[in-house]
């Protein structure tokens, strides 16, 4: 439920909408909404209106790398967007390239699940047995409600200099839902995850997974063509 409009509004009111630990502070909740202030001065009043859940739709653009992991070891080549030390799920903690950040996601916060930010989005295709040749496509958030919940659909929209464009849509309720905890050695974050598969084995499974590979391959520097790929998230 929003916070009102106008009249008077109280840091209860807003811990009521938003959560947090006591005592409370404004400063609790930077960047917590879609017009909150992320840093810097911030005020009651810029919380009228504001709301816990998101609604309609949100879009934001993503730069696609590859992580250049070079273990002789290596159990996937991952492209597409990873903050360092909250990103990867195969051997993190033995393999220091994957600490490493990789491309860029713009809008981060708030973008998947109020109170959230996005830390990786990526495809992984497994290199070593049994899982040679099958492709992930997934993406986590630190932070939010923790729950499968909060928004309906993903979508990418590729533009390629080789005139291909097409969008590819994902389904929340066709993903598997999982919690890592990165880095457990040590818990550095627990990251809440959605995935699907190109294995048609699994229950997760969707054709267009091999689809968002290409469209990530394609914007990895090295290859012939460029990309812009946008993101837009349905609630």
């Amino acid at each position: 439920m929003a916070l009102q409009t106008s009249g008077a509004i109280s840091i209860n009111d807003i811990a009521t909408e938003f959560g947090g630990t006591t005592p409370h502070g404004l400063s609790e909740y930077y960047g917590v909404a879609s017009g909150i202030p992320a840093s810097g001065t911030i005020d009651i009043s810029d919380f009228y209106g504001a709301s816990a859940g998101l609604t309609g739709s949100a879009s934001t653009t993503m730069g696609v790398t590859t992580d250049n992991n070079s273990c002789t070891y290596l159990a996937e080549d991952r492209l597409g967007f990873g903050v360092t030390n909250k990103s990867d799920f195969y051997y993190p903690e033995n393999c220091s390239p994957y600490y490493s950040g990789y491309g860029y996601f713009n809008n981060s916060s708030n973008f998947i699940q109020s109170g959230s930010t996005v830390t990786m989005f990526q495809t992984s295709k497994m290199t070593s047995y049994p899982d040679t040749g099958r492709i992930l496509f997934w993406f986590g958030i630190e932070g939010g409600s923790g729950t499968n919940s909060g928004w309906t659909s993903i979508q990418l929209t590729g533009n390629l200099s080789n005139s291909y464009s097409t969008t590819l849509t994902f389904n929340r309720s066709n993903a598997f839902y999982f919690t890592h905890y990165r880095l457990s050695s040590n818990n550095v974050a627990t990251i809440y995850c959605w995935a699907w598969d190109n294995n048609s084995a699994h229950t997760y499974y969707d054709a267009d997974v091999a689809n968002a590979r290409y469209m990530m391959e394609y914007y990895v520097p090295g290859y012939s063509y460029s990309a812009t790929i946008t993101i837009t998230i349905n609630y």
